[in-house]
């Protein structure tokens, strides 16, 4: 049986920040918030540890664990779109 859970988990990668947040998707609103500046490239070993301490934060705070992750990336390289 899948559980049905009332939040979303977003996660937000950048070459500039990372960003964790969660949203209740009944009241539509922001419950968690947290980001660290970085300096302009994506490291694992940062991004790892940032995960490891909000992931149990977050999942404290919901009593629930988190099964699904919303994944955002931002990169240059990765989407351009010419309008004309």
């Amino acid at each position: 049986m899948i559980e049905e859970t009332h939040f979303e988990t977003f996660l937000y990668i950048s070459k500039n920040k990372y960003q964790i947040f969660v949203q209740d998707k009944d009241n539509l609103k922001n419950i968690y918030n947290e980001e660290i500046e970085v300096n302009d490239q994506i490291e694992i070993d940062n991004l790892s540890k940032f995960l490891d301490e909000n992931i149990y934060k977050i999942e404290k705070m919901i009593k629930n664990f988190i099964r699904n992750i919303i994944l955002i990336i931002e990169d240059d390289k990765v989407l351009d779109v010419g309008i004309s």
